[in-house]
């Protein structure tokens, strides 16, 4: 666009808006915080990157986030006889065939997830990039279903998509402060103002009625 013989008069101020967009664009490689919680989303897992991005950058940022994997990841404790527990473990009563299957599903899960993480440490990360990918609206909820299956993987996301990617909506949260501290509420503890501020943010986002 900057180059067409139309937007002569404007080319100058393209070129320079292409050079802000670059300087913040850029900003995104000096923090492995994007690339991780962009895989963590199982919606799009290396799809995107490996689409959109060069391979030399996309095995850089993976080299990366199997590093971040490697600190979270704790090896399972071996598995207790029954000589060594001392008493046989509890099994819950079965109130309808749907829970029993559920909780046995969920015993044979972590069990087999364990017998890999001994064997091979990233066979959980391999596992869940090499599966396909799922749609869920709630990426949250969705490792909350999954942390039996992937452990390690879990903590992670609860740790990083926590990170607020944007400062834009805690800006917007206090960008009325002037209509709340007004002369008249010029003497409202600071914690009380806060307070008021996400409130009304909360109210205006529709999470509250």
């Amino acid at each position: 666009m900057a180059n067409d013989p139309a937007y002569t008069l404007i080319a100058d101020t393209i070129q320079s808006g292409l050079k802000n967009v670059e300087k913040y664009y850029e900003k995104t490689s000096n923090s492995d915080v994007y690339f991780i919680c962009l895989v963590l989303d199982p919606n799009f897992k290396l799809a995107y990157v490996e689409t959109c991005w060069t391979d030399e950058k996309v095995v850089s940022r993976r080299a990366c986030f199997e590093a971040v994997f490697d600190r979270y990841h704790k090896a399972p404790p071996l598995p207790c006889t029954t000589e060594q527990a001392g008493v046989p473990p509890k099994v819950p009563v079965l109130q309808a065939v749907q829970y029993g299957q559920s909780w046995m599903h969920d015993a044979v899960m972590a069990h087999q997830a364990t017998e890999h993480c001994m064997h091979d440490p990233c066979h959980e990360l391999t596992l869940y990039l090499s599966l396909p990918l799922e749609e869920t609206d709630d990426v949250v909820a969705w490792w909350g279903l999954h942390s039996l299956q992937y452990p390690t993987l879990t903590h992670i996301a609860h740790n990083y998509l926590l990170i607020q990617g944007s400062a834009v909506p805690s800006e917007r949260a206090f960008s009325s402060g002037r209509i709340t501290s007004t002369l008249c509420h010029n003497a409202l503890a600071s914690s009380t103002f806060s307070a008021l501020q996400l409130m009304k943010a909360t109210y205006h986002n529709g999470h509250l009625s």
